[in-house]
């Protein structure tokens, strides 16, 4: 009887310790959003510390432009010198399209073939054109609704289908928002853990990542259909606010001068004079602003015991999502 007892109990101790083992990170990504490939000595040897493999790189943007008849679509911002990247050893080259907010439509239905085409197209242009191989893989960055969600996802199609005949793969970022709607027909998501609250509310404690902003989408994690890694902040910034209401962002700023800044507690500081923002200080920066006296100055930052402690939550409702981590620095 007791060496029954003794075998059960030994039974439950493995399997608890089985069912309570964390997901963790396999492999580590970057973001790099600039519009020129100057990556430092001392950013190489940050991502070489951290075991980055993956350098997912923006190429550029697609905007809205009234006077192109045929699409209304247009390249802007294309990265400057990102043959660069090049000397960048022991990293895969995965390049992204960011498509800014409400630029494809209902209207553009009959057009989804044409602008998945034009993009592809491009994007291998400004690849080859630079000296660096087709990539495997390619991103597409867009904030889809339930309104544009239809002709979106066809535009996906297009280029799934196109780039599977060249024996690449699609990914496209995956919104906290967008875990309750159909998934995007592309071959894999990344979901982007960052920059969810209320920027522009001065109520706001952390517009960057917070628990409270991040729980309610949850509940959608575990049924979503599309294979996922994690998008994760590394960044800080000022958020500046006149009269109540958001001013500009201001990564830079000297809060730490008391004969500039007032502390008025953990997070938010109020200007004595005036301040020029650093124009070098992040290219989310609106170079050339001014902090006015009376201005208030909300720091939001990102740290590794939010980001650990987001790993471990997904990780425990959806554990393939923390495979890989891919960080966003400015």
């Amino acid at each position: 009887m007791i060496r029954t007892l003794l075998a059960i109990l030994s039974l439950l101790l493995v399997f608890t310790s089985c069912s309570t083992e964390e997901a963790k990170p396999e492999s580590y990504g970057l973001y790099y959003w600039r519009t020129t490939f100057d990556m430092t000595e001392a950013e190489k040897i940050w991502m070489n510390s951290v075991g980055v493999k993956t350098l997912y790189v923006r190429l550029f943007d697609v905007v809205g432009d009234a006077n192109d008849c045929e699409l209304g679509l247009r390249p802007e911002s294309t990265i400057r010198n990102i043959g660069a990247a090049k000397d960048v050893k022991h990293v895969e080259i995965v390049p992204v399209v960011f498509i800014a907010p409400g630029v494809i439509t209902q209207k553009d239905g009959n057009k989804a073939s044409l602008i998945a085409d034009k993009i592809l197209t491009r994007m291998d242009d400004v690849m080859q054109m630079n000296g660096l191989p087709l990539s495997k893989e390619v991103q597409i960055d867009y904030d889809w609704a339930q309104s544009n969600m239809k002709v979106y996802f066809e535009v996906l199609r297009t280029m799934a289908e196109r780039l599977h005949k060249e024996g690449r793969t699609l990914s496209t970022t995956i919104r906290l928002h967008q875990l309750g709607m159909e998934a995007p027909p592309a071959d894999r998501g990344v979901l982007m853990c960052y920059n969810t609250g209320r920027l522009l509310d001065v109520d706001e404690e952390n517009s960057i990542l917070s628990r409270k902003s991040v729980e309610p989408y949850l509940r959608h994690l575990s049924s979503y259909s599309l294979p996922l890694s994690l998008a994760l902040p590394l960044f800080s910034w000022n958020v500046v606010f006149r009269a109540g209401e958001f001013a500009f962002l201001a990564p830079g700023l000297p809060l730490n001068d008391t004969t500039a800044f007032v502390r008025i507690d953990s997070t938010h500081w109020r200007s004595r004079t005036y301040q020029s923002v650093p124009i070098t200080a992040s290219t989310t920066t609106q170079a050339g602003q001014r902090v006015m006296p009376g201005d208030m100055i909300r720091r939001e930052e990102s740290n590794d015991e939010l980001n650990n402690d987001m790993i471990r939550k997904l990780g425990e409702i959806k554990p393939d999502v923390v495979r890989e981590i891919i960080y966003y620095k400015n």
